[in-house]
């Protein structure tokens, strides 16, 4: 099985179910819908999945992918030549 399908299939409903069986307190009030998903992008089948899962059950669920310092989606500006000011 290929890796976006697998988290599709299992990893996103497991968590789709984990917040939908996790009931709402005053303290921790819940909407009862996963609302944002952050996952390291590493080769983009883990935040592929589980954003094609998360968007069936709300549409409106914000995916963040995010790509370590050691990741392989993007390159670092060094690497390019770029100097960024980020003062």
């Amino acid at each position: 099985m290929n890796n976006p399908l697998t988290h599709e299939w299992t990893t996103g409903p497991e968590i789709i179910e984990a917040i939908v069986s996790t009931p709402s307190a005053p303290l921790r009030p819940s909407s009862g819908k996963v609302d944002v998903i952050v996952a390291g992008a590493g080769t983009g089948g883990t935040v592929t999945g589980l954003s094609r899962a998360v968007k069936k059950h709300n549409k409106e669920c914000i995916v963040v992918g995010i790509d370590p310092v050691s990741g392989r989606v993007f390159v670092p500006a060094s690497r390019l030549g770029l100097l960024i000011n980020c003062s």
